[in-house]
């Protein structure tokens, strides 16, 4: 059974947020890459494989069938990307909500 802890998930969108609003010079490089990091679902994704790696390799490589750790890497990915962009239209939406002064 994969489980997926909620450390984890923050450590997902914290990467996902970072890449989004913490490092302009990625933006206006190619279009592929704007789109990338405008779309919080897509990005996501990539931040889930991305974390299940520092995890691999905090954890020191434990071994794994090619089967493995393919699938815990899309279940990673896909569980990433549904919960970034849901953190993440929650926030909007709490933001919309808030008054200006």
């Amino acid at each position: 059974m994969i489980e997926i802890q909620f450390s984890t998930l923050l450590l997902c969108y914290g990467l996902c947020f970072g890449f989004q609003n913490k490092l302009p010079f990625l933006y206006g490089k190619k279009e592929f890459l704007d789109s990338l990091l405008q779309c919080s679902y897509c990005l996501g994704f990539h931040c889930g494989w991305l974390s299940w790696l520092f995890i691999f390799f905090a954890m020191g490589c434990p071994e794994q069938t090619v089967v493995s750790a393919v699938s815990s890497i899309l279940i990673h990915s896909f569980v990433s990307s549904a919960f970034c962009y849901t953190l993440d239209s929650l926030i909007q939406l709490v933001e919309s909500h808030t008054l200006e002064e």
